[in-house]
């Protein structure tokens, strides 16, 4: 009887291995095309978003301790020179500072030690911040990329994605994909006004979710499922589009 438990104590961390495994690998063996559809519907509900760690994940840990080693599922990139890079990665739930020179992967908490359960995209808005969102804490946060320290910078939020800054009005982009528009902020985390409303017209949107902002202050937006990207002005006018006769 003692020999049972001991050889089903042995073989249950490699049983967990093989679950969280097995599940890694089903969600890769997916289409692309399926990818595409279930990547809006995860941003158009919260409900198959977790606040933290999953049930095996936390079992592993208690079994094995846990250290960051690396990334693990990363989602969005910046980098200034191309030496030092700063990473969300979904997989541990952390921004990672990665210096390639130094090989360093710095896995950056939040104050308190909080997680980001559902971190999206960055940009710079100075030589020294960047801001990310994350859609399940409805959050703008904001990384002081200098002294590593993270800091809520907007909240309540419906679901922000996409973020962009526009250098030449000193202004914030945030696609709120669950409201289907764009909130534009000031540098103090105020909404100044938006753009757009769910529909599939000129200046509509239906689920958007990634922006850019080119030099010029032009802004091209990811109109998911309207199969498109729309391109505006800084003043949120709409200026064209453009999508694929293939769907």
């Amino acid at each position: 009887m003692k020999n049972t438990i001991l050889k089903n104590i042995v073989w249950l961390p490699l049983l967990i291995l093989l679950i969280v495994h097995g599940e890694a690998r089903q969600s890769g063996d997916r289409s692309q095309s399926n990818l595409t559809v279930e990547w809006v519907r995860h941003f158009s509900s919260s409900d198959d978003l977790t606040g933290g760690p999953g049930f095996f994940e936390k079992l592993y840990r208690f079994i094995f301790g846990y250290e960051y080693s690396g990334l693990r599922r990363p989602f969005a990139v910046w980098t200034k020179d191309g030496e030092e890079f700063w990473i969300l990665d979904q997989g541990t739930q952390t921004p990672i500072n990665v210096d390639i020179s130094e090989g360093n992967f710095n896995h950056v908490l939040g104050p308190e030690g909080t997680y980001f359960p559902s971190m999206v995209s960055l940009c710079s808005i100075s030589d020294d911040e960047l801001l990310f969102t994350d859609s399940w804490l409805k959050r703008i946060f904001l990384i002081n990329t200098k002294t590593k320290a993270i800091r809520k910078f907007k909240d309540n939020l419906d679901q922000p994605t996409g973020i962009a800054y526009n250098s030449k009005t000193k202004e914030i982009w945030v696609a709120e994909t669950a409201s289907h528009r764009i909130a534009v902020l000031d540098l103090k985390g105020n909404i100044k006004r938006y753009v757009g409303k769910r529909g599939d017209g000129d200046g509509e949107f239906n689920f958007p979710t990634f922006l850019w902002i080119d030099k010029n202050g032009t802004v091209y937006v990811v109109d998911s499922m309207n199969f498109r990207v729309q391109i505006f002005d800084s003043g949120g006018k709409f200026l064209s589009k453009f999508r694929s006769e293939e769907r």
